[in-house]
């Protein structure tokens, strides 16, 4: 398979040090602050709506769009789960976004 884009490991906008400083904060801030999880953060992630031009909750047809999008542009390889639809009970997280792209 021919791929489109550039080189791997040509593009390195960060120096050595750069990257150091970076990987030496995050350690800090995961060291004092930790990672946590709350429920209902789901109902915060919107999206604009380019109908109406008002951000809404996600759905599953959102994800399905934005796999379109990702699958025509000729330099993105990788497709992660963008956003949470919203419009499917929780129990069916799992498999049904990754149908739906």
């Amino acid at each position: 398979m021919a791929l489109k884009g550039l080189t791997g490991g040509v593009y390195q906008p960060l120096s050595s040090a750069d990257i150091e400083t970076i990987h030496q904060t995050s350690l800090t801030i995961l060291e004092n602050t930790g990672i946590s999880y709350e429920s209902g953060l789901e109902e915060t992630i919107k999206i604009l709506d380019l109908e109406s031009g008002r951000a809404r909750p996600t759905t599953l047809n959102d994800m399905y769009q934005i796999g379109r999008l990702v699958d025509g542009l000729d330099n993105i390889h990788f497709f992660l789960r963008p956003c949470i639809p919203t419009d499917i009970p929780e129990n069916k997280y799992d498999a049904n976004p990754f149908l739906s792209v």
